[in-house]
């Protein structure tokens, strides 16, 4: 795929792209691009890979042949490393034809396109369109590109033979113009004809905008997509009605292929936590000797064969029954942390020099005055902690009730989690608040009516911005996106499953709904889709646990 800079931000059907044409202010450089054209101005591509040729070493593509040392279709020679020559010739014609221009049955001669391109509207997502298959060739008619779900329009940089004219499903373009075509779910055929006085040339692309994969586990009752984390190309999903947890890893976009499966106690995968090297698996319906629900996570480290090992199995320092620890998990580097479901506990961990886990001294925290841990969630990210305290007991002015996300910080590992000395150590709403907390970097989600998005600031304290939806379900955030499920609970008067995709072009600017949110529920996904979600990249995974007998996870490839 190669990158082609065009206007941005418009709203007509086609867009300027450099196919036969100067680029930009002045010629191109090695590359074929010039650095000096300023921003919305045509820009020839730094290669024609998929475009019928190669560029020369030091020129740009020029619309009267065939850029490069040697013709595609093994024609002349265009020079040796400039943009061909007036007299070179592109092949692939005769010589009763002109150039770009085969000979039919009849004797006539019906134009050829020189080149062509399929591009995604965001530069950004470039590799989120798979190139031409097969590779172009003008005397080739059709063509297939397979692209991103995320992908909703693609440019498409069609350049024909010279005193032709060229249509994209029915859009007249220019030499060096692309035009826009939208994309549904599954199969979109574009016609492209190019045209001369006497004859035309038909040409079919067909692009295939990725379906939702389903991913699913054959045991009935075993709530596979209770839990889902992902890091790179591997998604990890918790089944704890089967007691297990199943690694998927990405073998090809669009390829999810079943890795490995970890087995553990009752509970085993009811919360995952997993952050690229460490993965935390809770099991809150652990025993221990006689007593029942004690609880346990379990700490996981992959090895070069890609099979995960486990580092340790830890418990509570204290442990006494129904206390249901790693009912939410958490890790970061060397940090690790853990709520209990049945009472007031904050649990934190860290790998010591040794490799071995151990409860820091400032774990089995109880919440402050005025709030409680039970039922909290739990988020790290380096030296931060926030735990959400939706059943936060203090009342407001008005007597209703707050709930809350607490605040911990640290200088090392090892050292005790605090409150910040200075800055904001306690976030508060009434209502539905904090069931949900995601923190990376400097950016902390809290889902609620509305979910918000906390921005800390360098002297400690958070700036608060809204989202435009309500969740009382999951929420997680990467660098760049954002995810937020609402599953079905008719209890809270949640009667849709919906899931909804927000993205920003960098950490601390403002997200922004993505054009394909929210997410569509799956059929047999009734009550449960959007009841776990995980990002990774362009990547969103949704966990539906009651799908069908077993539970299923979608993937948004």
């Amino acid at each position: 795929m190669f990158v082609a800079v065009f206007h941005a931000c418009s709203v007509s059907d086609k867009n300027d792209f450099a196919f036969g044409g100067d680029a930009g202010a002045g010629d191109a450089g090695a590359g074929g691009v010039n650095d000096g054209g300023a921003a919305g101005e045509a820009v020839a591509p730094p290669s024609a890979s998929g475009a019928g040729g190669e560029a020369g070493a030091g020129g740009s593509l020029s619309s009267a042949g065939a850029a490069g040392a040697e013709d595609v279709d093994g024609g002349a020679d265009s020079g040796a490393g400039g943009a061909a020559g007036s007299g070179g010739s592109a092949g692939g014609g005769s010589d009763a034809c002109p150039e770009d221009y085969e000979e039919t049955t009849t004797g006539t001669c019906r134009p050829l396109l020189r080149s062509l391109a399929v591009l995604p509207a965001a530069p950004e997502a470039d590799d989120l369109v798979e190139e031409l298959d097969p590779d172009f060739s003008r005397a080739r008619l059709t063509y297939t590109v397979q692209t991103s779900f995320w992908v909703t329009e693609v440019w498409i940089a069609a350049e024909g033979a010279s005193g032709s004219r060229v249509t994209v499903d029915g859009t007249s373009i220019e030499a060096g113009e692309a035009a826009r075509v939208p994309l549904e779910l599954g199969e979109n055929v574009v016609d492209i004809v190019v045209a001369s006085d006497d004859e035309s040339t038909d040409y079919r692309l067909t692009v295939q905008r990725r379906l939702p994969i389903r991913l699913s586990y054959p045991v009935t009752g075993a709530l596979f997509g209770h839990a889902v984390a992902a890091s790179g190309d591997l998604l990890l999903v918790g089944a704890p009605g089967a007691t297990r947890v199943v690694a998927y890893q990405r073998t090809a976009p669009g390829v999810w292929e079943n890795q490995s499966e970890i087995t553990g106690p009752a509970g085993f995968g009811t919360s995952l936590a997993y952050d690229g090297e460490t993965l935390a698996v809770g099991a809150p319906d652990e025993p221990m000797g006689g007593d029942q629900y004690i609880g346990a996570i379990h700490l996981f480290r992959q090895a070069s064969n890609g099979e995960f090992q486990e580092d340790q199995r830890t418990v509570m320092s204290v442990p006494s029954a129904v206390r249901l620890l790693g009912t939410s998990v958490a890790v970061s580097g060397r940090s690790a942390a853990a709520t209990t479901d049945n009472y007031d506990e904050l649990h934190t961990y860290t790998r010591n020099a040794s490799g071995v886990w151990v409860e820091d001294p400032s774990s089995f925290h109880t919440a402050p005055p005025g709030g409680v841990f039970i039922e909290g969630v739990v988020a790290l990210d380096g030296n931060w902690l926030a735990v959400g305290d939706h059943n936060g007991t203090t009342s407001g002015p008005s007597g209703v009730r707050e709930a809350s996300v607490f605040l911990y910080t640290r200088r090392d590992f090892g050292d005790p989690w605090e409150p910040p000395a200075s800055g904001t150590a306690r976030l508060t709403a009434s209502g539905m608040f904090a069931d949900s907390v995601a923190l990376r970097d400097r950016t902390l989600v809290v889902n609620g009516e509305p979910v918000r998005v906390f921005e800390r600031n360098d002297d400690g304290t958070w700036s608060n911005r809204p989202l435009p939806c309500d969740s009382l379900g999951p929420v997680v955030v990467t660098e760049t996106a954002l995810v937020v499920g609402s599953p079905q609970d008719p209890y809270n008067g949640v009667t849709g499953d919906t899931v909804r995709v927000f993205r920003r072009e960098e950490p601390g600017s403002t997200f922004q709904e993505d054009p394909s949110s929210p997410l569509p529920p799956q059929s047999g996904a009734a009550e449960g889709f959007g009841f776990s979600v995980a990002a990774e990249g362009y990547r969103v995974f949704v966990g539906a646990p009651n799908d069908g007998n077993g539970g299923a996870v979608y993937v948004f490839d």
